[in-house]
C-alpha cells in the first residue's frame, strides 16, 4: 500500500532555498553552530561630520588648557597624578589613553610654570652681610 502524503507535513524553508516562501528568512550561519552572523557595517561619518567632531574637541582642548592655567600647584600636582593613576588601568581604551595623557601634560606643564615663577623669585640673603639686599639666585653647578 501506498504511503499517505498525510503523515508528513512539508518543511517550507526546505521547500524554498534561501528563506523564499517561509515565514522567517534564513540566516547564513546555521541555528545549531553556536555562532551568530556578522552585525552589518556601520555608516562612516560625513566629513563635515567629522570637522565638527575635530572643531568640538579642539574647543573642549582649549577649555580644558584654560582650566589648568587657573590652577594652583597643589591642584595642579593633585590633578597630574589623578590622570597618571588612570593611565595606569588595564582595560583603558587608546581614545581615553591619548585625551588622559594631553590633559596630564597640561597639569605638568602648570606645575613646571610654576615651579619657574617660584624659582625666578627666590632671593639669596647672607647672613654675614646682613645690611646688603637679597640678590637673585643663580644656579651654578
Amino acid at each position: 500500500m501506498p504511503r499517505s502524503s498525510r503523515n508528513s507535513a512539508p518543511d517550507p524553508a526546505a521547500a524554498a532555498p534561501n528563506g523564499a516562501g517561509g515565514s522567517e528568512p534564513r540566516s547564513p550561519v546555521p541555528a545549531n553552530s553556536g555562532l551568530q552572523a556578522a552585525d552589518p557595517p556601520r555608516p562612516q561619518p560625513s566629513a563635515a561630520a567629522a570637522a565638527q567632531e575635530g572643531a568640538s574637541e579642539a574647543a573642549d582642548r582649549d577649555a580644558e588648557h584654560e582650566v589648568a592655567a587657573q590652577l594652583s600647584f597643589r591642584q595642579a600636582q593633585t590633578a597630574l597624578e589623578l590622570c597618571l593613576a588612570q593611565l595606569q588601568a588595564p582595560d583603558l581604551d587608546v581614545e581615553a589613553m591619548t585625551g588622559l595623557y594631553r590633559r596630564a601634560r597640561r597639569y605638568a606643564d602648570r606645575c613646571e610654570q610654576l615651579l619657574g615663577e617660584v624659582e625666578q623669585e627666590i632671593l639669596l640673603w647672607d647672613p654675614q652681610q646682613p645690611d646688603e639686599p637679597p640678590s637673585p639666585y643663580t644656579y651654578t653647578s
